[in-house]
């Protein structure tokens, strides 16, 4: 019981838009018009605008069988202490879920999959080094059981790219669960 419902608060606060407190950066899905455009670059083709990855100019999100492929606001990539990364509510069996780091047109250099086959994360295991150029070379990521993940795109000190993927820990998902409720005048 515990559990489910705190996979339902997180995914209600992940399909909501919420962000933490703790972000130096406008929440999500707040209005553009009261947002100031900061863009940073972080070297090479990457840049950074109000804490989103742009590659190229063009915002990169987490596109993949957890969302359809699509382009959604809520699966755009944000800076973390880890990298640039979103959430996502997985259910164990669906495992497992194929994905890729893209921008909205699959755009050479800002389209991430795996750079060495076979291209597969399991929880807690070493990050997966990413080809921006990629085609059709999709991670895969396998899990033990439903809950709350985070998919970063990280960028170490060479440039090179890679694939990491973390559950968010109880205390996380109830931080979700928490802001949910702030939204919403205390009630769901």
């Amino acid at each position: 019981m515990k559990k489910s419902a705190i996979y339902f608060l997180a995914s209600l606060a992940l399909s909501s838009g919420c962000s933490s407190d703790e972000s130096p950066y406008p929440p999500r899905g707040e209005s553009a018009s009261l947002q100031q455009e900061v863009t940073v670059s972080v070297g090479g083709d990457a840049a950074e605008r109000n804490g989103s990855l742009l590659i190229n100019g063009r915002y990169v999100y987490l596109r993949g069988e957890m969302n359809d492929y699509a382009v959604s606001e809520t699966f755009r990539l944000r800076r973390d202490k880890q990298g640039w990364c979103t959430e996502s509510v997985l259910r164990a069996d669906w495992s497992p879920y194929k994905f890729k780091f893209a921008d909205e047109q699959w755009t050479a250099g800002s389209n991430f999959g795996y750079a060495v086959p076979p291209g597969t994360l399991r929880e807690s295991a070493k990050p997966v080094k990413l080809n921006p150029a990629a085609q059709f070379e999709e991670v895969s990521f396998h899990l033990k059981e439903d809950g709350v993940f985070k998919f970063c795109l990280i960028r170490d000190k060479s440039g090179d790219y890679y694939a990491q993927v973390y559950r968010l820990s109880l205390k996380e998902a109830r931080k979700l669960g928490d802001m949910l409720r702030q939204d919403n005048g205390g009630g769901y």
